[in-house]
């Protein structure tokens, strides 16, 4: 007799849970937005206004310079991810505020320690890295002394988003700082600033982040009633357990970011900066492509982290594969556009891009993209499980081999070989990830939805694009294909809207759900006052 109503309650904590993850992933959504095509706009721009060896150079400098902030976070952002949530489901706020403590000050030291060393070996590291003559040394001198501020950003912005709030993100890092980097390459292109210029303009942002995050925090926490002062038997139980999980996603994190990144500074080192613009420039539509997956996956983590907190395993199976089937939606369409019209992309950035290699990398790339994004995310799976060592042995085996490749296969078919080796370490990744995640949890991104998702791509832009391509049609033609493909594609997701879960996107940004004692410090409402005001 009590069948019933417990399948009806496991269905309404699936729809709840899902509803905040549209939620959370809508806000999400506009911040990556913006950040993602403001990236790409900062990329075009340092193309088309700066010579290609002075734009590959900066390309090579940013990626570093992300390298330098995933060291110094210490993979403090997932930490925070997995226990703020944690503790809120538990009703301990002290732990809450011990677990902000203990991940603070051993990552303000780390960011403190990176840059002395990268500042003090520059004139040696600059040369190997691409960055040629003493302005490429000044300039990894400047980006590693502000690469403390930017680790603070992180920090604080990464602690709000333990308590379930996106806007501070949103309006900070994603709006507020990618906006005012292309701005910054303006007035150095204006003023004919170089290399040392572009990189102030690239850093400085991350100041105004910085502090709009800290604003949000401390409202954050006075509002959730956190302490400020905690008990010293807790915060030496909290530090033991936070570290024992967070220590192996800080060497994780680096991996990561350098599985992104390293291609660039590869390139650059052994063929040359021009070639690294021309890599940077054919790989740009990747993180724009990842605008909804990434705000989806964003607003999931905390999600997850809840209902595996409370065993609501089943609830957790559909989420994520609801969550996949979203990434699919969101994301597949710009893969499969740039891929059937690789040289019209191209072309965005100046005639001298279009070259066989460059269409070769983008296909590559699209390719390995629309693979990795069905696969689910199977990484934030693992680490709000608590498999954070899972997660390093994952990441690092596709670092090495990403490394060894590209080593390879660079002097051999140039930029098109750091795609290849880039696709072949994210499918090393991703099949890793889902042979652990079905054995550690018993679930699989799999469904009827993801089918769906995917079938309305290939037939929607795939197929239509490839038969304009095989035809010749002009660029125009092709365009307005797509375009006509992008119609279509909207009125099968209207007319699919509920056997995709559609629906509760819209119920969910039409009316915000009521809080009750059940939630958790994730399910509260968002603070007004810190919502009114990453990874190009």
């Amino acid at each position: 007799m009590s069948a019933a109503p417990a399948d009806a309650e496991a269905v309404g904590q699936h729809t709840h849970q899902l509803r905040h993850v549209a939620r959370g992933g809508a806000i999400n959504l506009v911040g990556a937005a913006v950040a993602s095509l403001g990236g790409f706009a900062l990329v075009a721009l340092v193309a088309a206004q700066f010579d290609a060896h002075v734009a590959g150079q900066y390309f090579s400098l940013t990626s570093v310079f992300l390298i330098l902030l995933a060291v110094s976070a210490l993979g403090t952002d997932t930490g925070l991810a997995r226990f703020v949530p944690r503790y809120g489901a538990e009703g301990r706020p002290e732990a809450i505020a011990a677990t902000i403590r203990v991940a603070r000050v051993p990552v303000l030291w780390a960011s403190l320690a990176v840059a002395v060393v990268v500042t003090a070996t520059a004139d040696v590291l600059a040369p190997a890295l691409g960055l040629d003559g003493s302005r490429g040394a000044t300039a990894l001198r400047l980006v590693a002394l502000l690469a403390p501020v930017a680790t603070l950003s992180d920090f604080v912005l990464a602690a709000t988003r333990g308590f379930g709030q996106m806007r501070p993100t949103v309006v900070a890092d994603r709006i507020a700082r990618t906006l005012l980097q292309p701005l910054g390459a303006v007035a150095v292109a204006v003023l004919a600033g170089g290399l040392v210029a572009l990189a102030w303009s690239w850093a400085l942002p991350y100041a105004v982040s910085g502090a709009l995050g800290t604003l949000a925090l401390v409202r954050v926490l006075r509002h959730r009633d956190v302490p400020r002062h905690v008990d010293p038997a807790v915060l030496t139980e909290v530090r033991r357990e936070f570290w024992a999980f967070t220590w192996p996603r800080s060497i994780s994190r680096v991996c990561q970011i350098a599985l992104q990144r390293v291609d660039i500074v590869v390139v650059a080192a052994l063929l040359s900066p021009t070639h690294a613009a021309a890599y940077t420039v054919a790989t740009r539509f990747v993180p724009v492509g990842q605008i909804g997956g990434a705000a989806i996956q964003q607003a999931l983590q905390p999600r997850i982290a809840h209902m595996l907190a409370l065993h609501q395993h089943d609830d957790a199976e559909r989420v994520f594969r609801t969550a996949t089937a979203w990434s699919v939606l969101t994301t597949w369409p710009v893969y499969c556009g740039v891929a059937v019209a690789s040289a019209v992309y191209l072309s965005i950035f100046g005639d001298e891009y279009v070259t066989t290699q460059a269409v070769t990398t983008v296909v590559v790339m699209a390719v390995a993209m629309m693979g990795a994004v069905a696969a689910g995310a199977l990484d934030t799976m693992l680490l709000m499980a608590g498999r954070s060592t899972t997660s390093l042995v994952n990441a690092g085996s596709a670092l090495v081999v990403d490394v060894v490749l590209c080593l390879v296969l660079v002097p051999v078919w140039g930029i098109t070989g750091a795609a290849a080796a880039w696709a072949a370490s994210v499918a090393l990744r991703n099949a890793l990830g889902f042979v652990q995640v079905r054995r550690a949890l018993g679930m699989t991104p799999g469904s009827a939805q993801l089918l769906r998702a995917a079938a309305a791509n290939v037939a929607c832009f795939v197929v239509p694009g490839l038969v304009a391509v095989l035809v010749g049609a002009h660029a125009l033609v092709l365009l307005g294909v797509l375009a006509l493909g992008g119609v279509t594609y909207l009125l099968v997701l209207r007319r699919w809207r509920r056997e995709l879960s559609l629906d509760l996107v819209l119920h969910a940004l039409r009316r915000r759900p009521a809080v009750t004692a059940a939630d958790t410090v994730a399910d509260a409402p968002e603070v007004a006052t810190a919502s009114s005001g990453r990874k190009p």
